[in-house]
């Protein structure tokens, strides 16, 4: 059992180390969100690091109300793919910083447009694109 458990372990701890190096530089993706998904009108010297929260997988602040931190949870985001989600979704929470409610109406509006533009389906779904063009 103890065998069992050990060898457990460090499978774990490998996957978590191969998963977390899938998204690199979380910085270079909110660059790119922000030009193709925001016009670039999101402030460009956010900074996105990870960083260990408490129980949350992200957490955005306003240094100023004009600039901000995007924090990253490492053991929430160890996909690539989760990461990338949770990123766009703290990307609306700077467009809709100033919006009383925290998930309010400008923040679900700017959730349902990057549905529209298909970001998910980009992230969620291996070579989307491709295979779009051949399902149509």
């Amino acid at each position: 059992m103890k065998r069992f458990i050990l060898v457990a372990s460090l499978l774990f701890i490998w996957s978590t180390i191969i998963t977390a190096q899938q998204c690199e530089n979380p910085k270079a993706w909110y660059n790119s969100y922000n030009e193709i998904y925001f016009d670039n009108e999101l402030p460009k010297d956010t900074i996105v690091k990870y960083k260990i929260l408490d129980k949350q997988m992200a957490v955005t602040q306003s240094i100023d109300g004009k600039h901000f931190i995007i924090d990253l949870d490492p053991k929430y985001n160890l996909a690539a793919r989760t990461a990338h989600t949770v990123l766009l979704h703290e990307m609306c929470h700077i467009e809709t910083w100033n919006e009383k409610e925290e998930h309010g109406y400008q923040w679900i509006g700017c959730m349902k447009r990057l549905e529209k533009m298909n970001a998910y389906d980009n992230i969620w779904i291996d070579a989307y694109s491709k295979k779009l063009k051949t399902i149509q």
